[in-house]
């Protein structure tokens, strides 16, 4: 829930911004003031106490969203830690019920690593891989809402090419693939041209 406010109040800012350049934009057309530069737009009297107040709400939303992204990262730091401590009892515990056999069949440090270097790696694994999801799902609709709020066309036309984007890591894979193999192709070759000349010199 704090990750997904911290994502509204970060979209906001943006939104902000346009509002208040729209609206300084219509006082300079009703009022026919000369806005040729920022001074004489803050000395007119109106524009100026809407660029404050507006200016204190940009504020504002800069420090709730950096205050709520601190305490989601609080809470997952805290959380994650006690997952990780009650899955290392759960461990603990499940080998205090191993037969002697057991320990006789595997070594020392292996156990040992499994104990601890693993449980570690699924904490940091855990976290992150959670808050990512949460934050990449509520700030894309968060998103899309808005932009289909200021202009549907435009919006369509803007995800449609959102579909083919999951395929890029594949396509970059098998390109990877591909690549490796004419390495392993030119290597071989060398191998045997080396063969084949050291053939010639005896």
């Amino acid at each position: 829930m704090l990750l997904i406010a911290s994502n509204f109040f970060l979209i906001w800012i943006p939104i902000l911004i346009r509002q208040t350049m729209d609206e300084i934009e219509r006082i300079g057309e009703v009022m026919e003031l000369p806005f040729d530069s920022v001074w004489s737009t803050l000395t007119s009297d109106e524009a100026g106490w809407f660029l404050l107040q507006q200016t204190g709400f940009l504020i504002v939303a800069v420090l709730l969203y950096g205050f709520l992204l601190f305490a989601t990262r609080q809470t997952l730091i805290v959380t994650s830690r006690r997952i990780e401590f009650d899955l290392r009892n759960e461990i603990y515990h499940h080998l205090q019920k191993l037969p002697q056999s057991f320990y006789q069949s595997i070594k020392a440090g292996d156990l040992y690593t499994r104990a601890t270097e693993d449980v570690v790696r699924v904490r940091e694994y855990f976290g992150p891989a959670f808050m990512y999801n949460v934050n990449t799902i509520s700030r894309a609709g968060i998103i899309i809402t808005i932009m289909y709020m200021v202009h549907p066309g435009l919006t369509f036309w803007a995800l449609l090419p959102l579909p083919g984007v999951d395929r890029l890591p594949a396509v970059r894979w098998k390109l990877a693939n591909i690549q490796k193999m004419w390495a392993d192709k030119h290597r071989q070759s060398l191998e045997l041209l080396e063969q084949a000349l050291g053939k010639l010199r005896q």
